[in-house]
């Protein structure tokens, strides 16, 4: 049976996602503010409609079918509040590191369970103590923040890595696996539930 989603949000990367009946028109669809929305189908006539904030990036980090919206660049998001380097009990649980290569050579098959990377901020520009874009894709101007908690040992390490824009898809590929592993530790929450038509 066909499927209808709509993505709703005040603010980018935040939204809920409630299902429709198919026979429902997209302008039916529920709104919060001025909205800009986007229809995406997919071969299996599943019809997405996401509604994001006039003026906000037209990206979101869902896929279905064979077709996707496409996800937000990693420096393009902003994280609640922050995490301070190190360890409050412990010194020398801060590591830097002078380029992203270094940091994979030493932690990209690193074990899950041992290894729990529970946070990352990508940091550039002025306000973030960071140095800013200057179009050149391999100038090393970012710094890619990681925290990590060694569950083993209850022990709380954090890294520091100078990044380039191209290092981008290198660090999604070693994200990706850490990200099935978070939800994995938050079952059944980190699952969508289906129920009455509903989709939480």
């Amino acid at each position: 049976m066909p499927l209808s989603l709509c993505v709703r949000s005040e603010r980018p990367q935040t939204g809920t996602v409630t299902s429709f009946a198919p026979d429902i028109p997209p302008s039916h669809a529920p709104h919060t503010g001025t909205m800009q929305e986007i229809a995406g189908r997919t071969s299996k006539d599943r019809v997405m409609f996401v509604s994001l904030p006039t003026g906000s990036p037209s990206r979101i980090s869902h896929r279905t079918g064979r077709r996707s919206v496409n996800m937000a660049h990693l420096w393009e998001v902003n994280h609640p509040y922050y995490m301070t380097e190190g360890n409050y009990f412990q010194a020398g649980c801060h590591t830097r590191y002078q380029t992203w290569q270094e940091f994979a050579d030493e932690f990209g098959d690193s074990d899950l369970d041992y290894n729990w990377f529970v946070r990352w901020d990508w940091l550039e520009g002025e306000d973030s103590g960071a140095g800013s874009y200057n179009g050149d894709d391999y100038y090393r101007h970012a710094v890619f923040m990681l925290q990590m908690i060694g569950q083993r040992k209850a022990k709380l390490l954090s890294f520091e890595v100078s990044v380039c824009r191209a290092d981008e898809p290198a660090i999604l590929e070693f994200l990706k696996p850490r990200w099935e592993y978070m939800k994995s530790m938050w079952e059944p929450l980190a699952s969508p539930t289906v129920e009455a038509g509903h989709v939480e």
